[in-house]
């Protein structure tokens, strides 16, 4: 039975890895660095010192890490996209079922806390929801279950009754480490075998989160 929800953010429900991609490769570039192939793959839902080590391990990056991240996290520049634009597939419709049939909801993100409510301010109406957990309350980042334990704890839900929405590989795992079910809902992460493994659910958008839920509790006749 599930009875709460737990969104990834970063390529769950807002359209941002695509971005953030662009914006870490070519301002790595201008300081003539070439970013590994696995790098998005190694850094996307990952938060804390081992995706800090794992970024300046790469050569000449240590000293500019500040100065992309910075661009990466720059509210001005995500707010500015427009109403809805960041939007992925069936967000708002998601969050009027859940909230609508008593789910609790929780956002559990590596970003910081500051950055999502810019992304979420981009909506055109509220998002409902009951915890918000940023990868700066946390301790261990993705694939450390820390965070996903954390928003079950807020939420007074036990993970087994959780059921968590990831895009990255970083999270699936983490979520299976936390003892919840979990869909993974395609960005730009291939999955590779390791990832096969720790995937439960797949759905196409979030729309379709809907019908899983809804399979999962036995509400369809």
């Amino acid at each position: 039975m599930i009875k709460a929800v737990i969104f990834d953010c970063d390529g769950l429900m807002f359209n941002t890895e695509y971005y953030a991609k662009q914006i870490w490769h070519n301002e790595a570039a201008k300081y003539g660095i070439t970013l590994p192939e696995d790098f998005n793959v190694r850094i996307t839902g990952a938060s804390g010192p081992d995706v800090i080590k794992y970024i300046e391990s790469i050569p000449g990056l240590k000293e500019v890490r500040p100065i992309i991240s910075a661009k990466r996290f720059d509210l001005d520049y995500w707010t500015s996209m427009g109403t809805d634009f960041l939007n992925k597939k069936g967000l708002i419709e998601l969050f009027r079922y859940l909230r609508d049939h008593g789910f609790k909801t929780a956002i559990c993100s590596s970003s910081g806390t500051d950055y999502l409510k810019a992304l979420l301010s981009t909506v055109s109406e509220p998002l409902n929801y009951d915890a918000m957990i940023g990868g700066n309350m946390v301790t261990n980042g993705k694939p450390d279950p820390e965070i996903f334990l954390k928003g079950a704890e807020c939420l007074e839900t036990d993970p087994a009754e959780c059921l968590v929405l990831e895009d990255s590989k970083n999270g699936i795992i983490a979520a299976q480490r936390a003892g919840m079910h979990s869909c993974f809902i395609k960005d730009l992460i291939e999955p590779d075998e390791e990832m096969e493994q720790a995937i439960e659910f797949r759905r196409d958008d979030l729309s379709q989160v809907i019908g899983l839920i809804e399979e999962m509790n036995g509400d369809e006749e």
